[in-house]
């Protein structure tokens, strides 16, 4: 796949309808209302983003099945 959106993900976004979009608003709300990173992580559950943060696997670490952060954006890596 190229480095933009597919038209079909576009269209998605367009209608309000990209798991993308719907997580990015999700991490938006999140960050608004956390006052620091362990408060981040702990709301995450109550806006029902599931996590997997372990500040200790390198990218050699043992296979992650989640959607990784380049999929959701750059803006929104930690």
């Amino acid at each position: 796949m190229g480095k933009g959106k597919s038209h079909w993900e576009w269209d998605m976004s367009r209608q309000g309808l990209s798991w993308k979009a719907k997580l990015k608003y999700a991490i938006d709300q999140v960050v608004k209302e956390s006052e620091n990173f362990d408060d981040f992580l702990a709301k995450c559950a109550d806006f029902g983003i599931l996590y997997e943060y372990n500040p200790n696997r390198g990218k050699s670490g043992k296979e992650y099945h989640g959607a990784p952060s380049e999929a959701v954006g750059n803006e929104y890596r930690v």
